[in-house]
């Protein structure tokens, strides 16, 4: 891949995760000074604040609420609906598909034939439900390439998936894989921009920006307000 052109894709794509994914991220942190932004479980909310920090007081029933929606839920839902958007806009190679059921289109570095891909964050996204989904989706895209006289063949529909390693696949993507190919992290990388060392480009520039990204203040003064706002609504839990 000619360096140039991967300086300026991965300029663009940590531009984005700033924009899209730190910026949103901050955004639905700070939302979660409000007891109303969950479901209070009476009896678990009391363990989990004694198991994080030996008491139940409300700063440690503020953070067991806060913690698990601002380092897991959150971000992974930010994650998972920005990054197609930001390969569809940022790549040149890959575009979103009007095949119904297929998520995106590339043309294939290592065969030169347009592949037809529904796309997934990571290893561990797809659950029983979704090999089923997922095989459907491409039947039903063959059926349609055949009646529309499209050159698309079995091999041409793949499951994408964004990270992982090969080793990482779970029983769920290997049912997939029984039929139809399944590219993982640098495979899949490799084979949009021909270049086998982008996934770690990528990494390690996603990385960069990460590393800039002190949101320590935002989470302590969510933390605080929301303390205060379940010593007011929720004084049975609090000792």
């Amino acid at each position: 891949m000619d360096p140039v052109v991967k300086k300026k894709i991965l300029d663009k794509v940590k531009k984005w995760w700033k924009l899209k994914v730190i910026e949103a991220h901050k955004k639905k942190s700070k939302e979660l000074s409000s007891s109303d932004k969950f479901s209070i479980n009476p009896f678990l909310i009391i363990y989990l604040a004694n198991f994080l920090g030996d008491k139940n007081d409300s700063k440690n029933i503020a953070r067991s609420l806060i913690y698990p929606r601002a380092l897991g839920t959150s971000p992974n839902t930010i994650f998972g609906t920005e990054f197609q958007k930001m390969i569809i806009n940022v790549f040149d190679e890959i575009s979103g598909s009007a095949v119904k059921g297929i998520d995106i289109e590339f043309t294939d570095k290592n065969d030169g034939r347009r592949k037809y891909c529904q796309i997934k964050a990571g290893p561990n996204v797809i659950n029983y439900d979704d090999v089923s989904t997922i095989k459907d989706h491409f039947k039903k895209a063959l059926a349609i390439a055949k009646t529309n006289s499209m050159a698309m063949r079995h091999e041409d529909l793949i499951l994408c998936i964004i990270y992982g390693e090969p080793s990482q696949k779970s029983n769920f993507i290997r049912k997939v894989e029984e039929d139809y190919t399944v590219l993982i992290g640098k495979e899949f990388w490799e084979r949009v921009v021909g270049d086998g060392d982008f996934y770690k480009d990528l990494f390690v520039a996603l990385k960069e920006v990460s590393k800039k990204c002190n949101c320590k203040k935002i989470v302590n003064d969510t933390v605080n307000e929301l303390s205060k706002d379940i010593e007011a609504k929720y004084p049975d839990l609090v000792s």
